[in-house]
């Protein structure tokens, strides 16, 4: 700042008078202050820079309080308050430009965070996570979307929703559920239909569409969440299979036929019809598990299940009943129709040839038939008549069949079968059975030479019953066994009496011929 010369003369003559020495005074006090206010203005505008540092506190500290009183402040006066004034505002907005960028920046962070946490849950989700527009078409898919459906993004922008689904019915179906929500008239449908891949697999899908929170009805879009449900509905199947089917065979289990049977039964009695049910037995099947093991078995038996469908009529049911046993029924079958399929079926049965390492079986089978309605109208009277009938096969030889008729004596025989196996079960459990001895004479000297044990049962009402009315059927039922050991033990504990009582006998006894082969014996 330049300095400004004023003209100050010496006081002249005049100045010595009074008025004339206090005019030279102001004058000289005027000049003073005009430098001085020149000084001070320019001291202030050089703070000013640090205001737009903000060095707000530095520039208040480096102006002087006011020089005058209120009634005589000068321009520098006003300049300093306007500093001052200027700073405290300046430092205000400033503050408050912090605050708001510390908020912004907060957030930011958050809305960073969000958008990360979205981001994570697209790319992980194991679902599929698309968008459309309001005309269905596909505007974004995640990436667990594009793996599971083998397409890329680029294929299937702009393609229509329905494109993806495997199914006509599907199609129409999402058709008219996406109209409701572009309409509004829905906000949210789940809907399950199937979906096709790029290499044309097909997955079960479970879709949840929504309309997107916020999306005015012109720019709506339709937030589609897809679950694969595939695995699930494939063990779902498994399971209902299971339920029906014997998966050795994968021929109908025992439950399943049986509810068949019970179908074809009423059927026959609505409309008049006939059939027949066919209960079919493996012949030494059990051989074939003893010589080679269950696997040959189960080999033998899974042979069988794809042989018998083969050879029937795709009416027909075929079911294992357990074991090596089989059920035929022949829906809409005459006594003629039925004796020939079964003839058939053994012939089948006995081409086949079952070799395992060195040894080879020929396989027999003994088929028993029973007709509806003629044997029974339920599926127990049947299944027992069948039975029995299968049973006169396997007595007479084996490798055949058999027919029950009205004049067959088999029904009586099974009945007395059932009481009298009944009938040696409750002895056995209630000790009714009985140890007789008779003594064995020498013709030579006539004396004692061992006892034989008897065997006898009692009956309900007290009697003795002799052994021809029950060990036959204790024979084929297997519990001559029983039998057996309980004659051995008793025979054995009376003789260990005698002699303590100083009697030396002998004892004999009649075994069955299953006893040489039972272990236990």
């Amino acid at each position: 700042m330049s300095a400004t010369r004023w003209p100050i003369s010496a006081p002249c003559s005049s100045a010595t008078s009074p008025w004339g020495l206090l005019a030279w005074c102001c004058r000289i006090f005027v000049a003073g202050h005009i430098v001085g206010a020149h000084v001070a203005l320019w001291h202030a505008a050089a703070h000013l820079p640090w205001l737009a540092e903000g060095a707000f506190a530095k520039v208040r500290a480096a102006i002087p309080k006011p020089r005058l009183a209120h009634f005589a402040r000068d321009e520098v006066d006003v300049l300093n308050d306007t500093a001052i004034a200027l700073s405290l505002q300046l430092e205000a907005l400033n503050s408050e430009v912090e605050n708001q960028t510390r908020n912004l920046s907060k957030r930011m962070i958050e809305i960073t965070q969000q958008r990360n946490f979205v981001t994570q849950i697209l790319e992980t989700a194991q679902a599929i996570i698309l968008t459309q527009n309001q005309n269905n078409k596909i505007l974004t898919v995640n990436f667990y979307g594009l793996t599971i459906t083998g397409y890329t993004l680029l294929e299937l922008r702009g393609q229509p929703f329905v494109a993806l689904l495997a199914q006509e019915a599907s199609i129409q179906s999402a058709q008219n559920y996406l109209a409701e929500l572009v309409n509004g008239e829905m906000e949210h449908i789940e809907e399950e239909c199937d979906l096709r891949c790029k290499n044309h697999d097909t997955l079960n899908i479970v879709w949840h569409h929504s309309r997107l929170a916020g999306q005015a009805k012109g720019d709506l879009m339709i937030l589609s969440v897809g679950m694969d449900i595939t695995a699930r509905k494939k063990a779902e199947l498994r399971l209902a299979w299971l339920a029906n089917h014997d998966p050795l065979t994968r021929l109908y289990n025992r439950r399943h036929f049986t509810e068949e049977l019970n179908d074809v039964i009423a059927a026959a009695r609505r409309y008049h019809r006939t059939g027949a049910l066919l209960f079919l037995d493996l012949d030494q099947f059990k051989y074939i598990n003893d010589t080679s093991g269950h696997r040959a078995g189960d080999r033998v038996l899974q042979r069988l299940g794809e042989l018998l469908p083969s050879i029937l009529r795709a009416v027909d049911v075929v079911g294992r009943l357990g074991g090596d046993e089989f059920g035929v029924i022949l829906n809409q079958a005459t006594t003629d129709e039925a004796i020939q399929v079964t003839r058939k079926i053994i012939t089948h049965i006995s081409e086949l040839e079952f070799s395992v390492g060195e040894r080879i079986y020929k396989l027999s089978a003994s088929i028993g038939i029973a007709l509806f309605p003629e044997h029974g109208t339920n599926t127990e009277d049947l299944l027992a008549q069948a039975d029995l009938a299968m049973y006169r096969v396997k007595e007479s030889g084996r490798g055949g069949w058999h027919l029950l008729s009205r004049e067959d004596q088999s029904q009586r025989l099974m009945h007395e079968h059932v009481f009298w196996k009944q009938k040696v079960e409750r002895a056995l459990r209630e000790n009714r059975f009985l140890l007789y001895v008779q003594p064995i004479l020498r013709i030579r000297d006539r004396t004692t030479s061992h006892y034989e044990v008897l065997l006898r049962m009692r009956g309900d009402d007290g009697e003795i019953i002799g052994p021809v009315q029950f060990i036959e059927v204790a024979e084929k039922t297997g519990l001559i066994h029983s039998i057996d050991r309980m004659v051995m033990s008793e025979t054995i504990r009376y003789q260990a009496l005698a002699r303590e009582q100083g009697l030396w006998v002998t004892f004999t006894m009649n075994l069955s011929a299953h006893a040489f082969k039972n272990p236990d014996c």
